[in-house]
This record gives C-alpha cells, sequence and structure tokens, in this order.
C-alpha cells in the first residue's frame, strides 16, 4: 500500500478464511518483523450473522499468529476494542483474541474508541450522521434517549498510538479514544457545524446498536493530545462534502 510506504511497511488484505495458511507462509519467508492486526467484521450484528466467519477472523487468526509466527523480535500489535464484553459479542470475541495475542512477548493491544476521521468515511456512528446531515431529510434513528455515551477515536490518534507501539516502551494493554460524547450531544455538534437540522427518530430501547456499554480498564494514551471533537467532526464533514461533490455552508 503507498499509504503504508514512508513506514516501510505493506497492507496485506485477503479472506482468512481461506488464505491463512498462504498469509503464514509470507510472513514467515518475507523479511517481516511486525503485524498490526486489525479484523471485522465489527461490531454484533455483523459478527451474528456470520458467527464462524467471525470467529476466525477474531479469536483463530490471533491463536495462529502466536503459535506459529509469533516470536522473540517479532511484534505483535492487535487492534481491539473498548466495548464492553459483557454486553456486546463483537467485544467478547476480541478479548478472546487478546487472551491469545498476550500471550506473544511483546506483543500490545490497542483497545480503540468507534473510530472516524481519516481520508475517506467508514461505517461508523459518526460517519453514519455525517451521511445523513448532508443527505435530504437528514433522518437519524436515535435508540434508547440518547444520553448514554460514546467513546470516539480519530484515526490520527490512532495512528499515533500505533506508532509509539511500534518505537516506544508502552503498556501491554492501552485504550485509544479521542472524545466522549452523548449521542444528543454528537448529533448537536454536527448540526452546529453543518446548519442541518436532524429529522430523530427515537428506537425502541431493546435495540443494541446504540446501547453498549464502553470498559476502560488499560493504560490511556496520553502521550499526545487527541484532536478536539469538533475539529474531527469538521474534518470529516469537509471529507464527505468532497467525495458527495456537495458544497460548502
Amino acid at each position: 500500500s503507498p499509504h503504508m510506504a514512508p513506514y516501510g511497511g505493506v497492507m496485506i488484505t485477503c479472506d482468512l478464511s481461506r488464505d491463512l495458511p498462504a498469509l503464514l507462509r509470507v510472513l514467515s519467508t518475507a523479511d517481516i518483523d511486525t503485524v498490526i492486526y486489525a479484523a471485522g467484521p465489527p461490531g454484533d450484528d455483523a459478527c451474528r450473522l456470520v458467527m464462524p466467519y467471525a470467529v476466525t477472523l477474531h479469536v483463530d487468526v490471533p491463536r495462529v499468529l502466536v503459535e506459529e509466527w509469533a516470536c522473540p523480535g517479532r511484534r505483535l500489535i492487535y487492534l481491539s476494542t473498548l466495548l464492553d464484553p459483557q454486553t456486546s459479542v463483537y467485544a467478547r470475541l476480541k478479548r478472546m483474541g487478546e487472551l491469545w495475542m498476550l500471550k506473544a512477548p511483546g506483543a500490545r493491544v490497542l483497545r480503540l474508541g468507534s473510530v472516524y476521521g481519516g481520508a475517506r468515511l467508514n461505517d461508523g456512528v459518526v460517519s453514519r450522521f455525517i451521511r445523513a446531515a448532508l443527505e435530504s431529510p437528514h433522518r437519524v434513528g436515535v435508540y434508547g434517549d440518547g444520553t448514554q455515551a460514546i467513546l470516539l477515536a480519530h484515526m490520527s490518534d490512532v495512528t499515533s498510538a500505533v506508532q509509539r507501539a511500534l518505537v516506544g516502551p508502552s503498556p501491554r494493554v492501552v485504550q485509544v479514544f479521542s472524545s466522549a460524547v452523548s449521542i444528543i450531544g454528537l448529533l448537536d455538534q454536527i448540526e452546529a457545524l453543518t446548519g442541518v437540522v436532524f429529522r430523530r427518530e427515537l428506537q425502541g430501547a431493546s435495540t443494541s446498536q446504540m446501547l453498549r456499554r464502553y470498559v476502560a480498564d488499560g493504560a490511556i494514551h496520553r502521550h499526545i493530545t487527541p484532536i478536539p471533537l469538533c475539529a474531527g467532526l469538521w474534518q470529516s464533514i469537509e471529507v464527505a462534502r468532497s467525495m458527495a461533490g456537495t458544497p460548502r455552508g
């Protein structure tokens, strides 16, 4: 990947349910001393939909990397989640993967908030709200009463945390987030930045989409000043406008 070139890295994309043996051969024969493992599918709904595949990605692959590739001198960085494993299937699978990864010498686990920012929109809550702000009729679903908090991790802060794990001493488990905000507060800020008024539709509290809890039980990533939420949202809005060809204002 050209985006990884400045760091001397290579991005490998593959279907690990079929290509894991081939990936291990590449890792073992090439001059690769570090693996940063970031796996989907993210979220509870996706995991339930393809549970065997989700178990392979989040549990089996970490086990194989530790048992068949990791050794002194090689580094593993595992991107996990701050979601509470007691309320999130996705988080439970990630925690199982963490247990395997932490068996490797020198492995690091980065537990991330909901990631947003960067050069494109993803499928996270911030991106969904921004798309709704730029597309009429500006309808958004709010699960529960909207007061539940969400932890957001700007992509630049995630990148900084990965770099710190690569080049300097760091705790084995690190929590990475830039901002904590309620769903209503997030919508209010996006409205203020875009000038739109959302059509907020309250959804049943039985839906778990926005009712997950977060657990902050690792060392906090504090070596940088996090991107302020307002600045991060504005950058993401500008990215979305550029992609959609939408003028400012």
